[in-house]
C-alpha cells in the first residue's frame, strides 16, 4: 500500500472526470493502492457517470456521493479521512496529468 488517489469531483462534470482520471492513471508509473472519489451533487442534477466509470474501474475504489453538494471542504475532508495509504495524490475532476508523473522515482523505489 504506497498511495491513494483522491479526488473531489462534481457530478455534472463528469465527462472531465473520467478524462482526468484516465489522463492521471496513465502518467503515474506506480498503480494506486485505491482511488478514493467524492462526488458533490448540485442541485437539478444527478450522479451516475462518475460511479459507472468506478465501477468498471481496475482498482479498489471508495465513493461517497453528497447530496446535497457540500461543497470542497467537507469533500476533501471526507477524502483525507478515508485514505488509507500513507502518501495521497490528491486531484479534482477536471486536473489532468501533463506529463509522467514518477511516483516510484520520487519515493525512492
Amino acid at each position: 500500500m504506497i498511495y491513494d488517489i483522491l479526488v473531489t469531483a462534481v457530478s455534472e462534470r463528469a465527462d472531465l472526470f473520467v478524462r482526468s482520471m484516465e489522463s492521471i492513471l496513465a502518467a503515474v508509473d506506480l498503480p494506486p493502492s485505491r482511488i478514493i472519489v467524492h462526488e458533490d451533487v448540485r442541485p437539478g442534477t444527478a450522479a451516475g457517470p462518475i460511479g459507472a466509470w468506478l465501477a468498471a474501474c481496475p482498482f479498489q475504489t471508495h465513493h461517497r456521493v453528497a447530496s446535497p453538494a457540500g461543497g470542497l471542504g467537507p469533500a476533501m475532508l471526507w477524502c483525507f479521512e478515508n485514505a488509507s495509504a500513507p502518501i495521497v495524490l490528491y486531484t479534482q475532476e477536471d486536473w489532468g496529468a501533463v506529463r509522467p508523473i514518477p511516483g516510484g522515482a520520487a519515493l525512492g523505489l
